[in-house]
């Protein structure tokens, strides 16, 4: 069953990581779609008639930024669950693997709420004095990921320093 679930979530960082850049490649080409995925998204009152091209553009480099981090994560998830659908469970290199998922994964928790900021600003840099704006959001999802990742971050060292015992046990017999 391990080498099963480990292979589909291998394949699955894998498509997921030919997708991002993809969706922003998409977007690049079809600005007007990212406008429109953000006015859904936001839910900012941003005066959307004064945002110019240059913002949305500026704004989309901002969260290629934010995703390739999530790109780079699922470059290490990948290989740890590659691994593991080959039979390697408990090897060194897995560990460090897992552990710099958790530590991008961290990385892209912290990092949301900082992209929203920036995001807030910049589309509202065309509205009249008093009406610019700064949002920063930070939702339990944010918390939990951040949470996720921390514990998966320990559980990696504990198995890396296990393996470093482990060398140590061997070289004492």
């Amino acid at each position: 069953m391990i080498k099963q679930f480990s292979q589909i979530i291998s394949w699955g960082s894998a498509v997921l990581m030919l997708w991002f850049p993809l969706y922003g490649i998409y977007f690049l080409l079809d600005i007007s779609r990212f406008s429109a995925s953000l006015h859904e998204g936001l839910r900012l009152p941003i005066q959307w008639q004064t945002v110019e091209p240059w913002q949305l553009y500026t704004f989309l480099l901002i969260t290629f930024c934010f995703w390739s981090l999530a790109v780079a994560s699922l470059f290490y998830l990948r290989r740890a669950f590659s691994a593991f659908a080959a039979g390697e469970l408990f090897t060194v290199e897995n560990s460090r693997s897992i552990r710099v998922f958790a530590v991008l994964v961290f990385a892209q928790a912290l990092t949301k709420p900082l992209q929203g900021a920036i995001g807030s600003v910049l589309l509202s840099l065309n509205h009249p004095d008093g009406q610019r704006m700064l949002s920063l959001s930070l939702g339990s999802d944010t918390v939990q990921t951040i949470g996720l990742s921390m514990i998966l971050w320990i559980v990696a060292e504990i198995l890396i320093t296990a393996h470093r015992l482990e060398n140590e046990n061997q070289q004492f017999v």
